[in-house]
């Protein structure tokens, strides 16, 4: 399905503003410590699903994505220490996937109309906190991150689609969509 009338959509949870300001300070502690500019990158988000759809599509996702949205509850991420992607990424890592995996489940419908990007988004949901590293930076980077302590924990209560035409273009917001409040017990209640 990835032809040129296709576009690239990510799904993301940004963190609060708490989280946002730690992971910018490590972004630039990593500038400063290892000597290397870092290209340009979205603002620090949680990849939930990454995928490719016709353009004449974008309507009926964000259609299909609200009304998933508004029957979902918002939900705690916990970033917990760092890896890597052998050998150009250097990330925080998400210590439980459960209620992304939930989520993801319930975007099965959109299964037979779009075509999933393969790759890191699919298999280790994370924030990134340096990527397209020279090796050897990577390598010296791996072998001091893996010894640090980084532990947060934020509050989902919205996702953001974002997209682009082709991989020259930046990702742009399509659309945002809010969650339920959290332990949001309305549809669980019996009259």
């Amino acid at each position: 399905m990835q032809t040129q009338s296709s576009s690239e959509y990510l799904l993301v949870a940004y963190p609060d503003k708490t989280v946002m300001d730690k992971i910018l300070a490590e972004r630039f502690h990593f500038t400063e410590t290892y000597k290397v500019r870092l290209r340009p990158q979205l603002r620090p988000h949680v990849p939930v699903t990454h995928f490719f759809a016709s353009e004449g599509m974008e309507p009926t996702l964000v259609r299909w994505l609200q009304k998933i949205c508004r029957m979902e509850q918002g939900f705690n991420l916990t970033l917990n220490n760092y890896s890597g992607f052998p050998s150009h990424t250097i990330y925080i890592r998400l210590q439980h996937l459960d209620p992304l995996q939930h989520f993801l489940t319930q975007l099965t419908a959109m299964t037979d109309f779009v075509e999933p990007a393969h790759g890191i988004y699919r298999n280790r949901p994370h924030i990134s906190l340096a990527g397209n590293l020279p090796a050897s930076v990577y390598e010296l980077a791996l072998s001091d991150y893996s010894r640090r302590i980084f532990h947060e924990s934020f509050q989902v209560k919205e996702l953001v689609l974002l997209g682009r035409k082709d991989s020259f273009e930046s990702f742009k917001t399509v659309q945002v969509f809010g969650l339920l409040p959290a332990n949001n017990d309305l549809f669980n209640k019996v009259a």
